[in-house]
């Protein structure tokens, strides 16, 4: 065998080494891909059902269908998200006269309630109202 002949018998070994390990690399990534691909998918899919999850703010005494438009149109759409706004939240979403149709701190009171109830951290199933 000459000198020639090894070196190029190296080359391909090599060669063919190199290529094995990488197409096993990257089809261990490619697998790898796919499954993160479809992680992301169903992320995707649960974070579009809790949006799309709505509670029925009506039932909320003081709020009625006019006043949960307005919550929905700012996004405001479960007991939790109500709970989460302060009085002064509430009067710029709902405008002055949420002070003719009932008090905030009660309104946000009962939301909390309510989401305590959904939560299962409060065994009442009615909550309570002055």
């Amino acid at each position: 065998m000459t000198i020639w002949t090894a070196l190029i018998l190296g080359i391909f070994i090599g060669w063919l080494i190199e290529w094995v390990i990488d197409w096993l690399y990257w089809r261990k990534r490619g697998a790898s891909s796919a499954a993160l691909a479809d992680f992301e998918a169903r992320i995707a899919k649960l974070q579009a059902q809790l949006r799309e999850r709505r509670d029925p703010l009506e039932v909320i005494h003081g709020i009625g269908p006019v006043i949960a438009g307005k919550l929905n149109a700012a996004g405001v759409y479960t007991f939790e998200g109500l709970a989460a706004l302060t009085p002064a939240e509430m009067e710029t979403i709902i405008g002055p006269e949420i002070r003719n149709l009932a008090d905030e701190q009660d309104l946000i009171r009962e939301a909390r309630e309510l989401a305590e109830i959904r939560a299962g951290t409060r065994e009442d199933v009615t909550p309570r109202r002055r």
